[in-house]
């Protein structure tokens, strides 16, 4: 991609504000619709998987909306420092890390993912990444695009609907269940209740990171609802989150395992990243700890007990777990009526963590 492509790419409408929806692709036709939507995909794909590599500057340079996010002057080492910090150590982008139990890359949900893949001929690289890695969804689904491109360009309509059957399937099936979660967790590593009063203000590197998380739930929502204007053979959106345990009839919880609960976003319905754990613990002043998630919250908890700063904890975690309600109860997600049985479903995990929270509260009173 170079930079006169940018134009095809992102075609914002005029008088559009970063605060409202975004004019992704103005009046063209249906190859050309095609065509900017597998660019936009490829864009954002290589931006999750790379970061910002001499390659791609150029485009984000000649993009107004992502020029802005850049820092000025631009440190790429800071850049590159920055990806791997947000992707490799903090908010882990696999679907099956959000709609799994185990938190382990792998299983059923990534064996989905492939079928997908391999079923529409696409063959990404994975000797360094697990397939249901989001920069491959997204890889995938620019794939997808192109090969409509290539249909429409072709004059095969059939063809072209039968590949937009396959986007819609894939987007209802694995992207749109978890892309909205997923956005949040990176915006939340910015700004969220469990961010102390005190922190100093966020550098400028990470910023286009939570800005391309925005644009592709953006991206695929305004594609999911082009395709639900259409009469297409699949069946509506739907999620089905794996069974939840019943921490609260269990003699045997206690705070471990609480924690262990609290951080499978398909339990506890919101995500908490190494950093989160570390923020809450800063605001509470507690101590911070290191290690896996797991021992890192099982220790802030413990710790919170112990010098009866736990009622205050617990205000942080429900006030994140409203914050998450409201995710799924304004735009963009609740602009768009095909998300409502997705969002239903992660509505129903958080209010059971809310009702969770509500009992270790109670807890504290005995």
């Amino acid at each position: 991609m170079n930079e006169t492509e940018a134009e095809t790419v992102w075609n914002r409408s005029p008088g559009e504000g970063p605060g409202e929806q975004r004019g992704w692709l103005a009046p063209l036709s249906s190859r050309e619709r095609a065509l900017a939507r597998s660019r936009t995909y490829q864009l954002l794909s290589r931006l999750v998987l790379e970061g910002v590599t001499q390659e791609v500057l150029p485009v984000l340079q000649a993009l107004p909306e992502l020029a802005e996010s850049l820092p000025h002057p631009l440190d790429q080492e800071r850049m590159a420092a920055a990806h791997h910090r947000l992707w490799q150590f903090n908010v882990f982008p696999f679907q099956g890390i959000f709609l799994g139990t185990e938190n382990l890359l792998g299983g059923p949900v990534t064996e989905a993912v492939l079928h997908s893949y391999a079923r529409s001929g696409f063959q990404p690289e994975l000797a360094s990444q697990s397939g249901d890695h989001l920069g491959l969804e997204l890889a995938f689904l620019a794939f997808l695009a192109g090969a409509e491109a290539d249909a429409w360009e072709d004059d095969r309509p059939g063809i072209a609907r039968t590949i937009r059957e396959r986007q819609c399937q894939f987007l209802d099936e694995h992207l749109l269940p978890w892309l909205p979660a997923l956005s949040q967790a990176v915006r939340q590593q910015f700004a969220s209740p469990l961010h102390p009063p005190e922190e100093p203000e966020t550098p400028r590197e990470p910023r286009l990171f939570v800005l391309v998380a925005e644009l592709a739930l953006e991206l695929a929502l305004t594609h999911r609802q082009e395709l639900a204007d259409e009469d297409l053979l699949v069946p509506a959106p739907s999620l089905s989150l794996p069974a939840l345990p019943d921490l609260l009839a269990e003699e045997s919880t206690g705070l471990k395992e609480i924690a262990a609960h609290l951080l499978v976003p398909a339990y506890s319905g919101f995500f908490l990243s190494r950093d989160d754990i570390g923020r809450l613990a800063q605001r509470h002043h507690l101590p911070r700890g290191f290690g896996e998630r797991q021992t890192m919250l099982t220790n802030l908890l413990q710790a919170a007990a112990r010098f009866d700063s736990l009622a205050g904890v617990l205000s942080s975690l429900e006030a994140l777990v409203g914050e998450w309600q409201r995710l799924y109860r304004t735009a963009p997600v609740a602009d768009h009526p095909f998300m409502r049985p997705i969002a239903q479903a992660w509505e129903e995990r958080l209010q059971a963590t809310a009702r969770i929270l509500a009992a270790m509260r109670a807890g504290l009173g005995d």
